[in-house]
C-alpha cells in the first residue's frame, strides 16, 4: 500500500476490464461503447450522485462535451472518437467522407480549443481514408481479375 491508502488493483483482469478494487471503491469506466451507443458518467453530478448517461447520435455526444457531461482532455478525445463512429454509422464510401465532413465540424465546434478532441476528431478522419483508399483498391483488384477472366472467356 502507498502513502495514500490505495493499495494495487486485485489482477489484471480487473484493469483490463475497468473493475480495479481499491477496498471498498470499484473505478467505473468514465465512458465506454456498449451496444452501438456512447456510455459516460454525467461528471458534473459526481460525487452526489453517479448518473449513467446514454447516447445514439453524434449530436448527443457533442451537447455531453459541450455542457461537460464528460471533462478531462483524454476523456473528451475519447468521447469524440466515439462520436465520430456514431455519425458516419451506415455510410459508405464518399458519402461516409461527406457524413464525416459534417460530423467532424458540428464536434469540434463543441469545445473548439480542446486539442483532444480535435486530435482524436483528425485521427477517425485519417482512419477512414485509409479505410476508404484499401477498399478502393481492393475494388479496382477485384474489378481488373473480373475484366481479365471475361475478356479470356469472350476472346475463346
Amino acid at each position: 500500500m502507498d502513502r495514500d491508502g490505495i493499495g494495487a488493483p486485485q489482477s489484471a483482469r480487473h484493469v483490463r476490464e475497468g473493475l480495479v478494487r481499491y477496498h471498498s471503491f470499484v473505478a467505473v469506466k468514465t465512458i465506454e461503447w456498449r451496444d452501438d451507443t456512447v456510455r459516460m458518467i454525467d461528471q458534473r453530478l459526481l460525487p452526489a450522485r453517479e448518473t449513467i448517461r446514454t447516447y445514439k447520435d453524434y449530436r448527443g455526444v457533442g451537447e455531453a462535451i459541450r455542457t461537460m457531461v464528460i471533462r478531462g482532455a483524454p476523456a473528451i478525445g475519447v468521447a469524440a472518437a466515439m462520436g465520430v463512429a456514431l455519425g458516419i454509422r451506415g455510410y459508405a464510401g464518399a458519402r461516409a467522407q461527406a457524413r464525416f465532413d459534417i460530423v467532424a465540424k458540428a464536434l469540434k465546434a463543441t469545445r473548439p480549443t480542446a486539442v483532444n478532441l480535435a486530435w482524436a476528431v483528425d485521427r477517425m478522419g485519417r482512419v477512414l481514408e485509409q479505410s476508404l483508399s484499401s477498399m478502393r483498391r481492393s475494388c479496382s483488384a477485384a474489378c481488373a481479375r473480373k475484366r481479365s477472366r471475361f475478356i479470356r472467356k469472350t476472346s475463346r
